[in-house]
């Protein structure tokens, strides 16, 4: 039997300031700090063992509004903006891999899937979602992303299996550099007899 101990601590906040500017408007600054606890590969790992936290600190401007505009019919056009930029520092960021690894009983490497500690990296991108409601009963949504994600200085997993090494131009895996999305809704408000 073996064991392994840790203790990883790291405060967490958001903290957030709105400003109305007028009753339909409101621009807002946000900062947020999140933390992911750090674990254990198992001792089976020679270089591997343990992973260590990762804190992402976020910064994050927007407005969200709503107005009038044209007429059809007697209706006017009621519309919502919402609208937002972010830049996300990333640091610590752990990665599962899969690869040939040294075990501590020597021999061949063998296969494993541990935790790397693989550097820092940061995220930027914006969001923009706008509704429009033609008629009170029909309501027309579209909302755009961009995200992108670069690392600072990627270290991965040596060819041995005993270190990690710096390798360039790695970027950030299940990040879609864009994202579209767009729904119409109708209200019926028929109820059958």
């Amino acid at each position: 039997a073996t064991s392994q101990s840790a203790r990883f601590t790291s405060p967490a906040y958001t903290i957030q300031v709105d400003y109305q500017w007028r009753p339909q408007t409101m621009f807002y600054f946000n900062n947020s700090l999140g933390y992911k606890s750090g674990g254990f590969n198992g001792q089976n790992f020679v270089s591997f063992q343990i992973f260590r936290p990762e804190h992402l600190n976020n910064y994050e401007v927007g407005m969200k509004t709503d107005f009038d505009w044209g007429a059809i019919g007697m209706e006017s056009v009621k519309t919502r903006v919402d609208a937002s930029m972010y830049y996300g520092v990333y640091r610590g960021i752990e990665i599962q891999t899969t690869g040939a690894y040294l075990r501590q009983n020597g021999g061949l490497p063998s296969l494993g899937t541990p935790y790397l500690d693989v550097g820092d990296g940061d995220l930027w991108g914006w969001d923009l979602q706008l509704t429009v409601l033609p008629t009170p009963d029909l309501e027309l949504y579209a909302a755009a992303e961009y995200n992108k994600g670069k690392y600072k200085n990627f270290q991965g997993p040596n060819a041995n299996g005993t270190g990690q090494v710096s390798t360039p131009g790695v970027a950030f895996e299940i990040l879609p550099e864009y994202k579209l999305d767009s729904h119409v809704t109708y209200h019926s408000s028929f109820i059958p007899k």
